[in-house]
């Protein structure tokens, strides 16, 4: 709020987090399960994420805070614009001053950074998608490289480690789309392609009006089904993980894959209300990582 009453107070477009002091602010106000993930790491590494996160919350925020199209324009611009400064050992912002001592202790490539800004562009310019490469393209950006950006955080190598790290984004960010769809919808905003759309015979029609019909459930299966392929793939990676730098990686895994099994369990309610895990819930996926188990 202190944001915007600054901005509509000078006349000048709304860029989203512009007059933030620290990424820990902005970290720990979004509330999200990663956020408490971080807390699972030793303190540098928890520091170096809490930054990072900041920045994909702050890009994020570009896209769904400013009301206009071109203000979205406006705010992403902005600190896309910061970002090319701060691979130019010239960061502006403090927010990005901040940013710029983890991409250069991580070695964190600058296309890592530009590719999530370029994945919330997509979300300023397209409103749909014709087909499911389209959207794993998209998915790359705002959630592959979010995986491979942490993967440097968390020191972890292994020959099969950045295709965990981006099996990962997707299988996040698919469980997200299903989990988010009535919310997406009622933004005049739909992930599904069109094409899975035609292949399972769901009316756009029915999905406005938020019908859950038998077609629907067919599609919901489908994607259960694909994002299950992601988590279960990078499940696989988890048993090398002798030294458990993956911890965080492993609890937010557990949490999402407990979500997408949820959505499945209750017949995939999405039209009506959104699935979540209670405390009791995520307690329980907690002990079993921090055991090693």
């Amino acid at each position: 709020m202190k944001n915007l009453k600054s901005n509509m107070s000078s006349k000048r477009p709304f860029i989203p987090h512009i007059n933030a002091t620290s990424c820990e602010q902005i970290t720990k106000s979004s509330g999200s399960n990663f956020f408490k993930s971080f807390h699972l790491l030793p303190k540098d590494k928890m520091e170096a994420l809490t930054v990072f996160y900041a920045y994909c919350r702050i890009v994020d925020d570009c896209v769904d805070e400013p009301t206009q199209t071109k203000e979205k324009q406006i705010a992403l611009d902005f600190w896309r614009n910061e970002i090319v400064s701060l691979y130019q050992d010239k960061p502006q912002h403090i927010i990005t001053k901040e940013l710029a001592k983890v991409v250069r202790h991580y070695n964190i490539p600058e296309n890592y950074l530009l590719g999530i800004a370029d994945g919330c562009q997509m979300d300023i310019n397209k409103s749909h998608y014709e087909t499911y490469d389209d959207l794993m393209t998209y998915c790359y950006h705002v959630a592959g490289l979010v995986g491979l950006s942490c993967l440097k955080i968390f020191d972890y190598q292994s020959p099969q480690a950045e295709k965990m790290a981006i099996d990962l984004g997707l299988a996040f960010q698919l469980t997200n789309i299903m989990r988010d769809i009535k919310e997406d919808i009622t933004r005049n905003r739909l992930y599904i392609p069109q094409e899975d759309l035609n292949k399972f015979n769901c009316s756009m029609h029915d999905l406005k009006k938020l019908k859950e019909t038998d077609a629907f459930k067919r599609l919901m299966r489908d994607y259960y089904n694909r994002a299950e392929k992601h988590y279960l793939s990078a499940f696989e990676e988890f048993k090398n993980d002798k030294d458990n730098k993956l911890v965080a990686a492993k609890f937010m895994a557990k949490t999402y894959y407990k979500i997408l099994n949820k959505l499945k369990k209750q017949d995939y309610p999405v039209l009506r209300n959104k699935v979540s895990l209670n405390f009791f819930e995520k307690l329980s996926l907690l002990i079993p990582v921090l055991l090693k188990k």
